[in-house]
């Protein structure tokens, strides 16, 4: 709940919000035993929350849905090989070379990208309320009422045009990005890395049975209308 905004003295805007004593969701994913059946009511509430969200899109705003459907190319293709370049400059990476993966060949980072670019920008777009990245550490977890609450939407396109409004597609994506990549395990430096010329590089998880079954019930669970889990996944 915001409680007030103003402007600090030195002309800064500035907005303060309630304080919540909630755990994020990727603190109880990454750290936490909680059982299947607790995440397949979490899985429930953000599905309610989806569903919700979508009830209030203008309708029939053409303006609106065509610029809904720019900032999603933006996202998925400018955005992405923008990120791309600045961190194989950064890194001194070439992006044209084919690189292997568990022993696994695989195409260059760039052609996989594109084939990664490809297979979003074939996804439906979904208008809604959108939150723009709705990972677990944007979703906090109260126990006492049961709910969730997201916290820092995104609020704007990549052009930095305000809206409250995206692809909810999108948000899809940021959850299969904690669910099923794990980008929170990451984040908590929850895992290890082998190296080697025969196997290439592999990212190694430490997760256990009961995360694999939470995995699995999320691939199941039809979050948005039409449109399963499986379909955000890279080809």
């Amino acid at each position: 709940q915001l409680i007030q905004t103003g402007t600090t003295k030195q002309g800064n805007p500035f907005y303060e919000t309630e304080y919540l004593p909630f755990l994020p969701l990727n603190e109880i994913f990454v750290h936490g035993k909680n059982p299947v059946g607790f995440w397949e009511s979490i899985l429930g509430l953000i599905s309610v929350y989806l569903s919700e969200s979508r009830k209030y899109i203008p309708k029939n705003n053409i303006e609106l849905l065509k610029k809904i459907d720019i900032d999603s190319f933006d996202l998925y293709s400018s955005k992405t090989y923008e990120r791309l370049e600045n961190y194989a400059k950064q890194q001194g990476i070439n992006l044209d070379i084919p690189v292997k993966y568990a022993g696994i060949q695989l195409p260059s980072l760039r052609q996989i990208a594109k084939e990664c670019v490809e297979k979003a920008l074939s996804l439906p777009i979904i208008p809604a309320v959108g939150h723009g990245d709705l990972c677990f550490s944007n979703i906090m977890y109260d126990s006492r009422s049961h709910g969730i609450k997201v916290i820092d939407p995104r609020g704007l396109t990549v052009n930095q045009e305000l809206t409250i409004y995206g692809n909810q597609t999108y948000d899809l994506a940021k959850l299969c990005h904690s669910f099923i990549g794990l980008y929170d395990f990451i984040i908590a430096d929850s895992f290890s890395l082998e190296k080697s010329e025969n196997l290439g590089v592999k990212l190694i998880f430490n997760i256990d049975s009961r995360l694999a079954e939470i995995q699995q019930i999320f691939m199941s669970k039809q979050l948005l209308p039409e449109m399963n889990n499986m379909e955000i996944l890279a080809p």
